[in-house]
């Protein structure tokens, strides 16, 4: 008998045929307001319909905020969201993302929807952006050389500061071949050294400015920093103009694109440039060429191109054994099935549905890293240390210095916390018997306070908001993990064991098991050499400054991890920090 499905289960499998469909998942749809309803809940209800159909739609209250007018019934609209299946009732409807009246025009929609777009890629974050000097000097300007703008910019700049040298480059700031001649003009003046560069034109309708709202400019401005930023190559697809205007790091050509030789003349030596292949022989003739790398599919079927063949894996072994150049697979790859490349040959892979139609792309973007590190054998070393890092420990060992100290003396000294938080129990030791005067015993002393943090690491010291996660993940990735510390070994073995992450560290060190402490930077050089780590290559998370100079000194990747007792230097700590880890903003 054949396999007899629910109605949820048809459901759900054509919901994610939907989900699935990168042109569904931001889509414009236009047609006229009708059976208009605002819930009580915020969400409004309605349909689009125009003389050949309706469809049904929603727009939730959270993205309501955008919305600059009120549904009524007969209003022509433009609605930009996604098509996908309400799973109970077994309908398809568009979730609304904003709304436009029609008469808004083409183009303010297509502007809206490249904000859209980059803004999801970051381009607009404040990171990025750089500080307006108060006092520029050398300025320059990407405008044309007869308009109006120049001449009020030179007439201005005379008046307000006489001494202020411009630069101009003369552009086309209107017409099909505008963007290009703007972004040339970026990419000269952006060589100059200038304190500022100004891009502008006088007046004029949308049409008439559209030049400057061209995808090709915006990127041309900000992809290119970001990626430079994180030393990430900026490759272009298709296109080797664009890739020479945007000043890419290379571009990836197709079969049917500009021919190789072609490409290497416009771009240069130095420009990264990858070629399509489908069969043994393309690839053959890429590498022979003088390709950096190969793409080759679609392994899988492909969202974004209807016309991609599907590749056999037979063939993609073959392809990907045929070359000694880097092979990349593409189509149609996402999370769930990029674990069947295994064994392939193949040495990454390209997607763009997984991460762009995914609701949060970039954790989508974090999880296929993870998931991909396990099936191409990538991994990442890490040195974690553990109070203030993995664990919030440090109030409590701050108290126990307290209460232990407080059983000799009266009062302690102002500074008390700061000198002792960076200490490990000997130097405490030392702190008490030199400068508080008490004659304990070190040994004693030590071991009383080790008795009583084991109790708190067994039972309640908390882990860092997030820190487990990232910990299980790159375990499951296969990265190779340990944790050095100034804690006892006894605390440390309680903690992991209590969260349940002990399996996920290849080995543990403390202070006393090497001969420097951690305002050594040969304490970290020591631990990557007993753990065969390349120190640049390997990542160290600490809270506090010290270690983290000592870390940095040493060659290694620095995450800061924000702590409430290391705030005093945070600034100087994220001044040597690769990346932050700082729950307060996330």
């Amino acid at each position: 008998m054949a396999s007899v499905y629910s109605v949820g289960q048809v459901n759900a499998y054509i919901k994610n045929m939907f989900n699935a469909d990168f042109a569904l998942n931001n889509i414009y749809i236009k047609g006229e307001i009708s059976n208009c309803k605002y819930h009580t809940s915020g969400h409004i209800y309605f349909t689009l319909k125009d003389n050949t159909g309706v469809i049904s739609a929603v727009m939730f209250a959270g993205n309501r905020q955008g919305l600059k007018f009120r549904l009524e019934e007969g209003q022509k609209v433009v609605a930009l969201g996604s098509v996908s299946v309400y799973e109970r009732d077994g309908k398809y409807q568009l979730y609304a993302k904003q709304i436009i009246l029609e008469g808004a025009g083409l183009l303010y929609q297509r502007f809206e929807q490249l904000k859209n777009e980059l803004e999801e890629m970051g381009l607009f974050d404040a990171m990025y952006k750089k500080k307006i000097p108060s006092y520029a000097t050398k300025i320059g300007i990407c405008t044309a050389k007869t308009g109006a703008a120049i001449q009020d910019i030179i007439n201005i700049s005379k008046r307000r500061n006489p001494f202020v040298q411009l630069y101009l480059y003369p552009c086309l700031v209107q017409g099909q071949e505008a963007a290009k001649d703007i972004v040339n003009g970026i990419r000269c003046l952006d060589t100059m050294n200038l304190d500022i560069i100004i891009i502008g034109r006088g007046g004029g309708s949308i049409e008439d400015l559209w030049a400057f709202n061209e995808e090709i400019v915006a990127k041309a401005k900000a992809i290119k920093p970001i990626t430079r930023k994180y030393g990430i190559p900026f490759v272009i697809d298709d296109d080797v103009q664009a890739a020479l205007e945007a000043d890419a790091d290379g571009v990836h050509i197709g079969q049917s694109d500009t021919d190789y030789m072609t490409a290497r003349s416009i771009l240069g030596d130095n420009k990264i440039i990858g070629m399509t292949a489908k069969t043994v022989e393309q690839a053959k003739e890429a590498e022979k060429l003088g390709a950096d790398y190969i793409g080759t599919g679609a392994v899988f079927g492909s969202s974004t191109k209807k016309d991609a063949v599907y590749m056999p894996r037979e063939r993609l072994i073959e392809v990907a054994g045929s070359v000694n150049i880097p092979v990349v697979a593409i189509g149609g790859i996402d999370y769930d099935n990029c674990g069947e490349l295994a064994g392939t040959g193949v040495d990454g892979i390209a997607v763009v549905s997984a991460i762009f139609a995914a609701d949060d792309p970039g954790l989508a973007t974090k999880e296929l890293y993870l998931k991909t590190g396990r099936v191409f054998n990538y991994h990442r070393d890490f040195i974690f240390d553990m109070d203030g890092t993995i664990l919030d420990s440090m109030p409590y060992w701050r108290n126990v210095s307290k209460e232990y100290a407080m059983q000799y003396v009266d009062k302690l000294p102002d500074d008390f916390d700061e000198r002792t938080y960076v200490m490990d129990l000997d130097e405490c030791s030392a702190y008490f018997r030199d400068e508080l005067g008490i004659s304990t015993d070190a040994a004693t002393m030590r071991q009383t306070a080790v008795d009583i943090m084991t109790r708190h690491y067994s039972t309640d010291i908390p882990a860092k908001d997030g820190m487990l996660e990232l910990i299980r993940r790159e375990h499951e990735a296969g990265s190779c993990m340990c944790i050095f510390t100034s804690s006892d070994r006894g605390c440390v073995d309680a903690a992991l064991n209590r969260l349940g992450i002990t399996d996920c560290f290849n080995n543990i060190f403390t202070v006393y098991d090497i001969p420097y402490n951690k305002k050594n930077p040969e304490s970290y050089k020591l631990i990557a050499e007993k753990m065969h780590f390349k120190p640049e290559d390997t990542w160290v998370y600490e809270d506090v400054l010290h270690g983290i100079e000592s870390a940095r000194q040493g060659g290694f990747k620095i995450c800061a991890v924000y702590d409430e007792d290391s705030k005093k230097h945070w600034n100087e700590i994220c001044a040597f920090a690769d990346e932050i880890r700082d729950i307060r903003n996330d």
